[in-house]
């Protein structure tokens, strides 16, 4: 969730052998997660962890991060989200968010249940009019969510991901709270 200040809400939800094989995490699939030592991984400047929780699904072990980000320029100081490079600038009455999204660490996790159907997705919640994006959908679900996806496959290949969206510098709360009061 991008806010037109630059400062962000995040939620990450990742497979624990996911958070191995794509960023490198020192976490071991097979043992119970220790909230601790995930939440210490995602912390950094700028970044303040608010909550982490650990759930299962089809016998293997999810972490939900969520974090709220300063100024998401400056995200990819903080190791699990280096590898990508993050621009968020205004250009007269039009905010642009730029995320470039490069290459995985690509470790080798073993025999963890992965069919080759699994994907990586970056979603993100749009605070304003959107006026661009470059979505491979072409959709923008609930008025605001635009989706990028990966085959998982391709992310740990590195090919890049590519995600831009243009936007206007008002809030769509604010103006909605705005015209509510009035």
């Amino acid at each position: 969730r991008l806010n037109v200040d630059g400062s962000a809400r995040m939620d990450l939800s990742s497979s624990v052998a996911a958070l191995v094989a794509l960023r490198g995490f020192d976490l071991d699939p097979a043992t119970d997660v220790d909230r601790s030592k995930v939440r210490s991984m995602f912390e950094g400047p700028g970044v303040t962890v608010r909550s982490v929780r650990v759930s299962r699904r089809d016998g293997r072990q999810f972490v939900h991060v969520r974090l709220d980000v300063e100024d998401i320029r400056r995200l990819s100081r903080v190791a699990p989200f280096s590898w990508s490079k993050y621009q968020f600038d205004r250009h007269g009455e039009t905010l642009e968010y730029k995320q470039q999204v490069g290459a995985a660490v690509a470790k080798t996790v073993g025999d963890v249940g992965w069919n080759g159907k699994e994907l990586v997705a970056f979603r993100m919640h749009i605070p304003s009019v959107i006026t661009f994006h470059n979505a491979p959908s072409k959709k923008v679900q609930r008025g605001n969510i635009l989706e990028w996806e990966q085959p998982f496959v391709d992310r740990m290949e590195g090919l890049p991901v590519d995600v831009r969206v243009n936007m206007t510098p008002h809030s769509i709360l604010s103006s909605t709270l705005l015209l509510f009061g009035s």
